[in-house]
């Protein structure tokens, strides 16, 4: 289990800090990486929300990938992240669920509940 402090927009890891764009709202550890999740904590309106807002984090703080190097849609915006698995489920605004892998980088599957 990776040890880590958030403070507002900075992921702190051992020595090392992260600064964010970007309040971090969630913090998930998956396969030994983490899963950091930003929002905007001036308002809750999905339009006001950062788009490409999920990042995948290293032990040693590291930004390993960003989300839309996977799921390759440029105006995405995560309003949840879940586990699964061994993976991590990403819902969009729309109530798509992408489900990920984390350590190969992959997108497994896009479903659409509308």
């Amino acid at each position: 289990m990776i040890e880590y402090k958030t403070d507002s927009n900075n992921l702190i890891i051992d020595d090392k800090t992260i600064t964010f764009s970007h309040s971090i709202r969630d913090v998930k550890e998956i396969q030994g990486i983490l899963i950091v999740l930003l929002h905007n904590a001036n308002s809750n309106a999905t339009v006001d929300q950062p788009e490409n807002n999920v990042y995948g984090v290293s032990s040693k703080g590291e930004v390993l990938w960003v989300l839309f190097d996977i799921v390759k849609t440029e105006a995405f915006g995560a309003g949840t992240v879940k586990t699964e698995d061994d993976y991590l489920v990403v819902i969009d605004a729309f109530g798509y669920h992408y489900k990920i892998d984390v350590v190969g980088r992959l997108l497994i599957s896009k479903i659409g509940y509308w």
